[in-house]
């Protein structure tokens, strides 16, 4: 299994953000990359009990959602997103506490 990004979240959202609960992230999978696996590892809570959702930073105007704003979780299998710095985590849920962090990893699917 190759990864092609990886990130830490926090359980809640950073200060002075409504959704973001973690940095951006890289995503460089290889030319012809079809489909994405998301998985939750590292976490104090069972990764199976996390959800969350991707975000596009945009440099002006407001940010979207990929997945059409679809909470993710552990195992996801999705359409490869493309390569850039500009995802990050947002919206966490199912966190045991708001001091935690999980591991984000981006991969090809099992």
């Amino acid at each position: 299994m190759s990864d092609y990004g990886q990130v830490t979240s926090g359980c809640s959202p950073e200060k002075n953000q409504n959704n973001r609960s973690s940095s951006n992230f890289k995503i460089d999978a290889p030319k012809g990359t079809t489909q994405f696996q998301w998985t939750v590892s590292n976490a104090d809570t069972s990764p199976s009990d996390i959800s969350f959702v991707v975000w596009i930073d945009k440099n002006l105007g407001r940010d979207s959602q990929a997945y059409g704003g679809q909470a993710i979780s552990n195992g996801f299998v999705g359409e490869a997103l493309e390569n850039g710095s500009k995802y990050y985590i947002g919206n966490p849920s199912g966190c045991s506490s708001k001091g935690d962090t999980f591991l984000v990893t981006v991969s090809a699917p099992q």
